[in-house]
């Protein structure tokens, strides 16, 4: 079975009954423990690794943004 380990996480805030968060608003956490484990085992090609996968997620939401407002990337 595969095992697998969160080094970040994305989430917005979709409700708020206590009045300290705006809905909508972009909240992140950042596993520091496991993301310097993850770069100490892999190194530099982890490192390219993150980048790329960073890269693409930013791709896809611009994607994601211009499809919903029928709008073409340029």
């Amino acid at each position: 079975m595969s095992n697998r380990r969160e080094l970040m996480l994305l989430s917005y805030h979709a409700d708020d009954d206590t009045g300290i968060y705006k809905v909508g608003e972009i909240d992140f956490s950042i596993h520091s423990a496991e993301l310097e484990s993850y770069i100490k085992t892999y190194g530099y090609e982890g490192v390219k690794n993150l980048m790329t996968m960073m890269g693409f997620l930013a791709f896809r939401i611009q994607e994601a943004y211009y499809k919903s407002t029928d709008q073409k990337a340029g």
